[in-house]
């Protein structure tokens, strides 16, 4: 897998153009391997990433891993809300990202449209076709981990795993100062304008500034013990639940004509 989990090339028109400066460099041990792999979850609902990967790879084929669209919405509001980008209601928010599509260029989170899964995998399933796609969901990997990692290597055609010792990872977490995240967050992307900001755009190249962002990114993750406290999250109510449900209920329906999966844990969906 590319040394850095998400890279976003195919779907970021800046990085794209650094093809031999940035994207092949993270693939360099993986130089032999029958795969090599990257995790941008960005990748599913833009169209502009189904056209290059479909350009500059050489027989690709995917996994996606799908959860509960109400979950996927709820954590991902307490993921912006965590980190000082979101200050609204909950139900306010989600009603109100409901003309926004997903794109890293907007700060406005597309809670609504990025758990639209049978719309943007009918891009996915027309141009790659079927047998070039694998379903799982968080919900089986969490309760049959080797089972479901396993089913995506006999997919892949190679050798199972024996046994899996599974880590806790991306738990609900809010940062201590959230303000400093959001305001470093800012300035190292192209969404906000101003005097740092100008300064910073004209003195560091497109690559320097990919490079200072995922270092950034990774010195936060390796400092999370220090900057981040755990917090349990707000149970969102029944009533709200079954609110957001109705949103998704047409899609999810043809997700599972297109997929051919029952998504049986999905209990709003039944």
């Amino acid at each position: 897998m590319a040394k850095d989990k998400e890279p976003n090339f195919f779907n970021n028109d800046r990085t794209f153009l650094l093809l031999d400066e940035y994207y092949r460099p993270l693939f360099e041990k993986g130089i032999g391997y029958p795969y090599r792999g990257e995790a941008s979850g960005a990748y599913m609902s833009s169209a502009k990433a189904i056209e290059r990967i479909k350009k500059w790879s050489h027989a690709p084929v995917f996994i996606f891993i799908l959860r509960n669209p109400v979950d996927r919405a709820i954590s991902h509001y307490y993921y912006q809300q965590g980190r000082g980008l979101e200050q609204r209601e909950f139900s306010i928010s989600f009603q109100e990202s409901m003309d926004i599509l997903p794109d890293e260029d907007t700060f406005s989170p597309a809670y609504y449209a990025e758990g639209c899964y049978g719309r943007w995998l009918q891009n996915y399933f027309d141009t790659f076709g079927e047998k070039n796609i694998h379903i799982i969901t968080t919900e089986a990997l969490k309760n049959q981990p080797q089972e479901v990692v396993n089913s995506c290597f006999s997919f892949l055609k190679v050798s199972p795993l024996p046994g899996l010792v599974i880590p806790v990872l991306n738990q609900t977490t809010v940062l201590k100062n959230p303000r400093v995240y959001k305001n470093t967050i800012e300035l190292l992307s192209d969404k906000r304008s101003g005097m740092l900001k100008s300064w910073y755009q004209k003195t560091f190249s497109d690559r320097s500034r990919i490079a200072i962002r995922r270092g950034l990114m990774r010195l936060l993750e390796f400092s999370k013990d220090n900057l981040l406290a755990s917090q349990k999250p707000t149970v969102v109510d029944e009533a709200t639940r079954a609110w957001v449900a109705d949103f998704y209920r047409e899609d999810v329906q043809h997700l599972k004509k297109l997929t051919n999966h029952s998504f049986y844990a999905w209990k709003e969906f039944c």
